[in-house]
């Protein structure tokens, strides 16, 4: 497989190629250790594509599995609210749900916006292990 594109979500493709990029490294070697031929196992039941073999998401994730597992990476799932405040995203983020939604409302209530928040669907990002001291190395 290889990268042809890619979304920077809050500027986390930078900060890796600045801070990190021995892991944006493991990263791409990932991707491109990926044989995504083998996944071409869903069928289309699209009016106008049907019957063609698309790439199957449910094929894909377990061959990216095994290709972090393998270099010492393990999974981690964050939920929280979303708003299109990004500095009100960036201070909440780390508060408990609950902390979170009266802060986005208040908020967006001092906007004169309508009070209104999103709950993410269980966002999911992968993250290295622990370092000995028992806490993230970045």
């Amino acid at each position: 497989m290889k990268l042809a594109k890619y979304y920077s979500h809050l500027n986390g493709w930078e900060y890796l190629q600045v801070h990190k990029p021995r892991l944006w490294q493991e990263i791409k070697e990932v991707i491109e250790s990926v044989d995504a031929s083998q996944c071409r196992t869903k069928v289309s039941k699209e009016k106008t594509r049907r019957g063609e073999q698309l790439y199957s998401p449910i094929a894909l994730n377990p061959k990216f599995r095994e290709g972090f597992r393998a270099r010492g990476w393990q999974e981690s799932r964050v939920s929280y609210w979303v708003t299109d405040d990004e500095k009100l995203i960036r201070k909440t983020m780390h508060w408990n749900a609950e902390e979170q939604e009266a802060a986005i409302k208040i908020a967006r209530f001092r906007r004169s916006d309508p009070p209104r928040a999103e709950r993410s669907g269980g966002c999911v990002f992968t993250a290295r292990r622990p370092s000995s001291a028992g806490y993230w190395p970045w």
